[in-house]
């Protein structure tokens, strides 16, 4: 009789110290990607922990972004003083993709030369190019070195007008719009409008026909600002900051230049812009 007394004691003793059990803080709500992590707060949280690709992340914040190219896992639970961690939220999958830059060129139906669009530096493969949602050949262009090229022959083929052509790589997509038109006088396959944060010097290509490009001029431009090169012509980026850094104000900077083949003289302007 005494020994179920004390039993008895005993586990009103340790039933009356063992400390209350925390409240469970509520789970995160709305949980998704709009160009980064996203997700409602929660009342009490001090912070949370984000799961992504089964590597935890601690936060203050409701959002988390992500730089990285590549298709990610992600999950969220919230935490607060006193109070026993949420339970996860469930699951969601989503891709970042590489920020390409879209493209814009001329080209005549009478021309001959192939087009290197540019460098597709971060993708390793392109996936597929399409024109009205259709593929074009994998005849009609190049991918070496991460650069596009697109092929003469194919081109040509193209109707006159505005034309394009959705390109997706494996780290995301970018579209290239081409005016096709006709003529067999020498033009600038680059657009004549061009952005610069005056990170890099600008580069015009030109289809010349065989002829040449006499060079530039306006707005104190003179050729140690610019080189030509066969078909190309590379402004300086630092002749470019110049002129806008002595005129604040300036919005576009307005640069002329002269292309001869045989007979027939063509002249243009090049039309620079701050980058916003």
């Amino acid at each position: 009789m005494k020994k179920l007394l004390m039993i008895l004691l005993l586990s009103m003793v340790l039933f009356g110290c063992e400390s209350p059990k925390l409240e469970r803080i509520g789970t995160p709500t709305n949980l998704r990607y709009e160009d980064m992590i996203l997700f409602d707060a929660v009342t009490d949280a001090a912070s949370y922990v984000i799961d992504l690709n089964d590597e935890n992340i601690t936060i203050t914040d409701t959002f988390y972004e992500i730089t990285t190219p590549g298709t990610y896992t992600v999950r969220v639970k919230a935490q607060g003083e006193g109070y026993q961690d949420s339970l996860y939220t469930e699951k969601i999958t989503f891709t970042v993709t590489y920020p390409f830059k879209d493209y814009a060129f001329n080209y005549s139906i009478r021309s001959v030369v192939d087009v290197p669009v540019g460098s597709v530096a971060e993708a390793n493969e392109i996936a597929q190019i399409t024109l009205s949602g259709n593929p074009i050949p994998t005849t009609a262009y190049t991918f070496v070195n991460h650069v596009l090229t697109l092929k003469s022959s194919y081109l040509v083929t193209l109707p006159v007008g505005e034309q394009i052509l959705s390109v997706t790589t494996n780290l995301g997509s970018f579209n290239i719009t081409i005016n096709i038109f006709d003529t067999s006088k020498p033009y600038m396959m680059s657009k004549s409008e061009v952005s610069t944060d005056f990170s890099s010097d600008v580069v015009l290509v030109y289809d010349l026909f065989g002829g040449s490009i006499s060079g530039l001029s306006g707005n104190g431009i003179t050729p140690s600002d610019y080189t030509i090169s066969n078909q190309t012509v590379t402004i300086s980026k630092t002749f470019i900051e110049s002129v806008f850094t002595a005129e604040p104000t300036r919005e576009t900077l307005i640069i002329g230049y002269t292309l001869e083949s045989g007979n027939n003289v063509v002249i243009g302007y090049i039309f620079i812009k701050k980058a916003s």
